[in-house]
């Protein structure tokens, strides 16, 4: 966030009368925050580390309303289309670990830090959770009720039902170490409806005290769902089964691994499944720990389950691309041009586990990113469909730099080459074919500035081959000779009207034509003209329209013929830009 003294610097400083444009730049609607705009936009927790494989269950109250953690200390409740109806902030004495929300019956149940609280669903927004006094210490509860009544694990291994309205406590044995030959861990636990207890997913305990080691479950992530287990593994993988671990059919969504390779289209945003509901007939929907629910339908002739909606925001600042068919990549997937707001990511199988990625299309629209995959350096490229991941995890044995902030494709002699920088201008030239993958050794290089680098965000390439970085709060033109890219310009401003000056923190874009500045400080999208002089005219101006609201805080942007979609961080969307030009209209 910017504080407000720096607003103030930057408007005052730089204030100047707007000429008029000589181009309109509009809005074509939101992608990725399936709440839009206004008091129904999705907010998750700012500021809030994800500790990976931290928040369990998924909650629906009797009203059709889904709760979800978004982020370790926000839980929000959403319609069903997607509108966040209100949010919570959970008290920091519920402690940074592990938590797993549920509903029963009226309220919200989460377990934190050892301990049950309670929230009732008809709270209004910002309401705080209460403590509920019971004398155990809660180290796991059931993610879906029975009745009234949740299943507990005490920090003691001892067993528990507990029927959340009248606090009655029924206790069952202790947990054995192991039981026949198996080593039972006590991590998860499910409650059946003849009152069974499924501990891990293996070991069944009776409320006569009898012991029973299931075979089949493929995880000890489970649920009672609908007349069903459901059990949770990697590669976004939901199996159905029986209560006594027989297939029912078996892997009912994703599942990209092992024998169910390509069979089922795999979600990279609820990779690793931590919560199911069942809405009603065949719709239900599923979440995972970042928070984002999608909707699921199932279908009952070739029993398993498709994606239908996506419930939540634009949860972090990642790569972003535009290609020339107007598909939006962001994370691990694309949205297609037509898509809204609540549209599921498409294409989203090999980049789960990527981070950072900074990408480019080439001359046959084939991508290049370079991005991390378990702190190593990836190339991931392209033409891609979800059948088949594509990447070249060969590029991790080259001096690369660890944290790529910009990247642009060059053009010299009919060959391709992808350059990409850290903060300060290191990087290096990674030579590319046709289909985005290395054509040979990338080489070593850097921005020959006159003054040091504050911190590089974006680079930028305009039809002429000149290459722009982005510095803080000035566009820096360079020009190549070789491998050495030496500064030709450096402006914060453009011309005209005394020419508006540029807050801290600018990206930058190219549309193959004219650049595209994004200004998160005065919250608007500028579309620039680079003269033969190198100067910098300006054509359009964007901050918001009646459609999306205000920008705010956009940060990085992607362009290609007349379209552009920016990272509008401050209100946790994308959004989709076109340029009309006055003499079409």
């Amino acid at each position: 966030m910017f504080s407000l003294r720096q607003i103030v610097a930057v408007l005052i400083a730089c204030h100047s009368a707007l000429a008029l444009p000589s181009v309109t730049i509009s809005s074509h609607g939101i992608l990725g925050n399936s709440g839009h705009s206004g008091q129904t936009q999705v907010r998750f927790g700012v500021g809030e580390d994800r500790p990976q494989n931290s928040l369990y269950g998924l909650g629906l109250d009797g009203e059709g309303f889904l709760w979800n953690f978004a982020g370790p200390f926000t839980i929000n409740r959403y319609a069903q289309d997607g509108r966040m109806m209100a949010t919570f902030h959970l008290p920091k004495e519920m402690g940074t670990g592990p938590k797993s929300i549920t509903v029963v019956d009226d309220r919200v149940i989460i377990l934190a830090n050892q301990q049950l609280w309670m929230l009732p669903i008809a709270s209004a927004s910002g309401a705080a959770p209460e403590r509920i006094a019971l004398d155990i210490k809660v180290e796991a509860i059931s993610l879906s009720p029975v009745g009234r009544k949740l299943a507990l694990i005490g920090d003691d291994r001892d067993l528990f039902v507990w029927d959340a309205h009248t606090g009655d406590v029924t206790h069952y044995l202790p947990l054995p170490l192991k039981y026949d030959g198996q080593v039972v861990r006590g991590d998860t636990i499910l409650l059946l409806p003849d009152g069974g207890l499924l501990v891990d997913g293996q070991l069944r305990v009776d409320p006569d005290g009898g012991l029973t080691m299931i075979e089949g479950m493929p995880t000890r992530f489970t649920q009672w769902v609908n007349g069903s287990v459901y059990s949770y593994t990697w590669h976004m993988s939901i199996h159905r089964l029986q209560a006594d671990g027989t297939p029912h059919p078996g892997v009912v969504y994703g599942g990209k691994s092992g024998a169910f390779l390509g069979r089922l289209h795999e979600d990279g945003e609820v990779d690793m499944p931590s919560g199911l509901v069942h809405l009603g007939g065949a719709r239900y929907a599923v979440t995972s720990d970042i928070g984002v629910i999608h909707l699921l339908l199932w279908d009952p002739q070739k029993r398993f389950f498709t994606a239908t909606r996506r419930i939540g925001a634009i949860y972090r600042e990642s790569g972003l691309g535009v290609d020339r068919q107007g598909r939006v990549w962001w994370n691990t997937g694309y949205w297609d041009w037509s898509d809204g707001p609540a549209h599921t990511l498409r294409n989203t199988t090999y980049t789960t586990e990527a981070d950072g990625w900074q990408l480019v299309f080439n001359s046959s629209d084939a991508m290049s990113g370079l991005s991390y995959r378990r702190n190593a350096p990836i190339l991931l490229l392209g033409p891609v469909d979800f059948d088949r991941e594509r990447f070249d995890a060969g590029v991790s044995r080259y001096s690369l730099p660890s944290h790529v902030t910009g990247a642009a494709l060059l053009e010299q002699s009919g060959e391709e080459t992808v350059a990409v920088v850290d903060a300060k201008g290191l990087g290096a030239l990674l030579p590319i074919n046709n289909i985005g993958g290395l054509r040979s050794a990338p080489r070593p290089f850097r921005l020959q500035l006159k003054i040091a680098a504050h911190s590089i965000t974006s680079l930028a390439v305009t039809s002429d081959g000149s290459l722009f970085a982005a510095d803080g709060d000035e566009l820096i033109g360079l020009k190549r000779e070789g491998d050495v890219f030496y500064e030709t310009s450096r402006s914060d401003r453009w011309l005209g009207s005394g020419g508006d000056c540029f807050g801290a923190g600018i990206y930058i874009a190219s549309d193959g034509q004219n650049l595209w500045v994004s200004d998160p400080v005065n919250q608007r999208i500028v579309l620039l003209e680079v003269l033969p002089d190198g100067n910098l005219s300006k054509l359009g101006v964007f901050s918001g329209d009646p459609m999306i609201g205000h920008l705010s805080e956009p940060r990085r942007i992607a362009a290609s013929g007349g379209r552009a979609v920016v990272m509008d961080s401050g209100n946790q969307r994308l959004v989709k830009l076109q340029v009309h030009r006055m003499a079409e209209d």
